[in-house]
């Protein structure tokens, strides 16, 4: 629980350092529709960040949820 909330904390301070408005929703980040490839990309380097002193290689499967509009 520890590591999920210091990959949050890595991903919403680099969206302060870019400008994006991002929305912490528990162990998942909310971000205007623009912002979707952004935010992807800096969970994967928070989380290889915070993963590489535990297990060289390893990967993670990040889901993307979209609301339903109509």
């Amino acid at each position: 629980m520890q590591l999920e909330g210091l990959i949050l904390k890595r991903v919403l301070l680099r969206g302060v350092d870019n400008g994006v408005f991002c929305l912490p929703v528990h162990d998942a980040v909310a971000v205007q529709a623009k912002d979707e490839d952004w935010v992807v990309d800096v969970m994967l380097d928070a989380w290889a960040y915070e993963m590489s002193m535990f297990k060289r290689g390893s990967r993670t499967h990040l889901k993307v949820s979209r609301p339903n509009l109509g």
